[in-house]
């Protein structure tokens, strides 16, 4: 009997060790519980098999893109604005109604030509030159200042668009001198000695002396340039050396 009783309760514990929750209504629990956990957890965790990017992530990329959409269209309106033909002036109705019928003539003409090739500076230059010599600085210095620009390395065109703006702009029209007075074109350098004769307007002496220097360095004979050094040293009180 004492071994048929050891027998049992080895295999007791044998048919134990095959079930891994120790019996099979304790398995059943253990099972339904997970399951009730399961179905609870189900609708509160999200999927995280695909990660998301971090929100900063994305607002950096949609920051990037609306700065590339900005500078897109910024570029596009620099290069449309560069690339407009600037319309050609032309008299008021007022005005042409006052004025002698050959000048309207005439401004209509040079208009025309600069209609059918908007590009070429000289047509530009030819009708600022038209109302230059009619006492129309503003629109001749509006010509000048396109014609200018259609030929940035020609000295005339800079140069008539200063001396139009010299009466209504002074400051403007001594920076524009500045720049053009470098530029080659003219061998008696009248640019810079007009440049020189509005700065002895404004006693602007030591200016003055400086780009007259320089023009009477490249020549020395200049007359223009050696009355202007006389007018320089007069307004100096250097008497002396004015007769000279």
């Amino acid at each position: 009997m004492i071994i048929w009783a050891r027998i049992g309760q080895r295999a007791q514990l044998a048919f134990r060790k095959l079930q891994p929750w120790g019996n099979w209504s304790s398995a059943l629990r253990v099972m339904s519980r997970k399951r009730k956990r399961g179905r609870r957890s189900k609708g509160k965790t999200a999927d995280t098999s695909l990660p998301s990017p971090p929100r900063r992530r994305w607002k950096a990329i949609a920051c990037v893109a609306i700065g590339l959409a900005v500078a897109a269209v910024g570029w596009q309106l620099i290069s449309t604005t560069e690339n407009a033909v600037s319309v050609p002036p032309t008299l008021d109705i007022d005005v042409a109604q006052k004025v002698d019928p050959a000048i309207v003539e005439l401004v209509q003409s040079a208009r025309s030509d600069v209609l059918e090739d908007p590009n070429s500076p000289s047509r530009w230059g030819r009708l600022g030159q038209v109302f230059a010599a009619h006492a129309f600085d503003d629109k001749a210095a509006e010509c000048f200042a396109v014609a200018a620009k259609l030929a940035p390395t020609s000295q005339r065109w800079a140069y008539l668009h200063a001396r139009c703006k010299a009466p209504s702009a002074p400051e403007e029209s001594l920076e524009l001198l500045e720049q053009c007075a470098d530029l080659p074109g003219d061998p008696l350098d009248t640019p810079r000695l007009f440049l020189v004769e509005r700065l002895l307007e404004l006693n602007r002496l030591d200016e003055a002396e400086s780009h007259l220097q320089r023009s009477l360095a490249a020549n020395p004979k200049n007359a223009r340039a050696r009355f202007t050094l006389a007018r320089l040293q007069f307004l100096r009180e250097d008497y002396e050396a004015c007769k000279n």
